[in-house]
């Protein structure tokens, strides 16, 4: 066997494992998304026990993540809050108070929070999906 053969051999088993990358991409890339949602959800959860004093717990469980959906050349997730209360805790609300008088409970903004940590961690998370997406495919 001689040197060009054994190139050519390395180049055919490189080609196949980018067309494996290729392939699997989208649904490493779906998977990937979905871990970091969670974590966005277990994140907002977090702030928002910190931020409510009383008992949080039926409220976070009103969050919910929809499902991964394709728009155009991105995959879209959603993170939905089904609980009537937790718009009033995220922006605020006008409290009528015992005197008669009104006064403005001013929102926590848990989500802006919550959105600036995971905008500074994503680019981990993408690492992990380049790193998962070598690994499986043996471009390592």
């Amino acid at each position: 066997m001689s040197d060009s053969d054994f190139s050519l051999n390395n180049l055919k088993k490189f080609q196949d494992n980018l067309l494996k990358a290729k392939s699997m991409y989208p649904d490493i890339a779906q998977e990937k998304l979905e871990e970091a949602a969670l974590k966005f959800k277990n994140r907002v959860a977090a702030l928002t026990k910190e931020a409510v004093k009383a008992d949080a717990d039926n409220l976070v469980k009103g969050f919910k993540l929809e499902k991964v959906q394709k728009n155009g050349s991105s995959l879209d997730l959603q993170f939905v809050s089904t609980h009537p209360e937790f718009q009033k805790i995220e922006n605020g609300y006008n409290q009528v108070l015992a005197n008669g008088k009104t006064g403005w409970v001013p929102g926590k903004q848990i989500l802006g929070r919550a959105t600036e940590e995971f905008q500074k961690s994503i680019g981990n998370e993408m690492n992990g999906l380049v790193d998962a997406l070598t690994r499986r495919c043996g471009l390592v």
